[in-house]
């Protein structure tokens, strides 16, 4: 029985980096015609510490503290969940002010 021969080639760090940027760009173009098309913020996981809520950033920054910050890297407020501060980035974003507003209040 022969064996056949691979035929597959390398590919060179060059054409990597190539589909990298390919990747990310095409990335970044369906995530801002999703924001522009939808109702409703994005809400990516970055990580398990970094989630990304439309135009809000929410960061752990220890088991009881997330910390929100807007577009401009601007604080907004420390939240004691996730759930919290993912809640108040989708009120604020969908205009429920009230509902925003109770949830920093109670947090």
């Amino acid at each position: 029985m022969k064996t056949g021969a691979l035929s597959t080639k390398r590919k060179s760090n060059a054409d990597l980096t190539q589909i990298v940027k390919s990747v990310h760009g095409w990335t970044k173009n369906q995530l801002t015609h999703i924001k522009k098309e939808s109702k409703l913020p994005v809400c990516w996981a970055i990580s398990k510490k970094l989630l990304l809520v439309g135009d809000y950033r929410v960061e752990k920054i220890s088991d009881r503290v997330w910390c929100v910050t807007d577009n401009n890297q601007e604080f907004v407020h420390n939240f004691v969940s996730r759930l919290s501060a993912v809640l108040y980035c989708l009120c604020v974003q969908t205009n429920q002010l009230v509902m925003s507003h109770k949830l920093l209040e109670y947090d």
